[in-house]
C-alpha cells in the first residue's frame, strides 16, 4: 500500500496491510474520504447544485425522479 500527498509525493509505503486493515492482495482501491469528496465535487460542480448546512426531511421516488424535501 502506498499513500501519496496532493502533488503525488509518496508519504508512506507498506507491504503488511492497508490503512483499514485489508489485505495487500485485494483488488480494492482505498481512497481517503477527503480526497474522494474533492474529486467528486470538482467533477460535478458545474452541473450539480450543492446545498450545504441543510437537512433532508423526506425522500420520495417515482419511476423517473427522486423528490427530496428539505
Amino acid at each position: 500500500m502506498t499513500m501519496e500527498d496532493r502533488p503525488n509525493n509518496e508519504t508512506f509505503r507498506t507491504t503488511e496491510g492497508t490503512a483499514t486493515g485489508g489485505t495487500i492482495d485485494s483488488p480494492d482501491v482505498e481512497i481517503m474520504r477527503d480526497e474522494l469528496v474533492a474529486v467528486l465535487h470538482q467533477t460535478t460542480a458545474d452541473s450539480v447544485e450543492y446545498l450545504f448546512d441543510n437537512a433532508v426531511t423526506g425522500i420520495r421516488q417515482d419511476e423517473d425522479t427522486v423528490h427530496v424535501t428539505l
